[in-house]
């Protein structure tokens, strides 16, 4: 099992990759530390709706956060496909027929490995939450309730990469990358036919006054309801990764079965 997660680890450049981390890490908390929310610069600084002062740099910081949770879950979302990709040019799955025993750890690791991935890359966003956190300006109007927003979303994009994971994964482990990436791709084209549709006909005045001071304003409007799904995605996704791997591991028995 060990040997397997290494080899995912190696096959995603994990080095490289929590390198380039760590060294934004670095350059975005000193960036963090030398302009603090109660810096208020000439010229950065503006009152938002409820006469409360905010600072630009605190909305170009928290900004940056949010594309930091979006880069996060489109880099885990990548992590399948290299995986499967490294494995079909090694001979992993060669010595996998000559171990028969060795077939459902082998599904395991893939299971395990992208779960700690999301559980890594989860924690990370969090660090830098506390840190952006911990310098903005104090009753910095709805940027500092956009902050706090980013947190309480975190735990649900996080869920959703796990879902794709969980669909994902028996896509590429028993259809193999060529075809799993054709299904994946139609699938796209599909969401994107079904918003392009939306676009021409669906009501789009639903969006019309939508804004992130709206955004925050309807999210603690449901504070209850949201906390609820806050707390209970996590359970849920991990119900059905659990079930995806189950599924998985017997069909992959049998597909690897059949071929030995």
């Amino acid at each position: 099992m060990g040997g397997f997660l290494y080899k995912d680890y190696l096959a995603i450049r994990g080095r490289k990759v929590l390198l380039a981390i760590a060294l934004f890490f670095v350059l975005y908390g000193s960036l963090r530390a030398l302009f603090p929310g109660e810096r208020l610069l000439p010229g950065l600084t503006m009152v938002d709706g409820e006469g409360k002062p905010v600072n630009v740099l605190d909305t170009f910081f928290v900004m940056a956060e949010s594309l930091v949770l979006l880069s996060f879950v489109s880099l885990l979302n990548g992590f399948v496909g290299k995986i499967a990709e490294s494995d079909e040019k090694s001979k992993i799955l060669k010595y996998l027929a000559a171990m028969p025993a060795g077939r459902r750890s082998y599904v395991a690791s893939k299971y395990i490995f992208i779960g700690i991935c999301n559980y890594v890359f989860l924690s990370l966003f969090m660090m830098l939450h506390v840190v952006d956190m911990a310098f903005i300006l104090p009753e910095g109007g709805f940027i500092e309730g956009f902050g706090r927003l980013l947190m309480t979303l975190a735990i649900p994009f996080f869920s959703l990469s796990i879902l794709v994971a969980a669909l994902e994964l028996p896509l590429f482990l028993l259809l193999g990358k060529g075809k799993a990436m054709y299904v994946k791709v139609g699938l796209i084209m599909i969401l994107g036919l079904f918003v392009v549709w939306f676009l021409l006909f669906g009501n789009l005045d639903l969006f019309e006054n939508w804004d992130v001071g709206h955004l925050i304003d309807w999210a603690e409007r449901h504070e209850f309801g949201l906390t609820f799904f806050v707390i209970l995605s996590p359970f849920v996704t991990l119900a059905l990764y659990y079930a995806s791997y189950r599924l998985t591991a017997v069909l992959w028995e049998r597909k690897e079965g059949a071929n030995g």
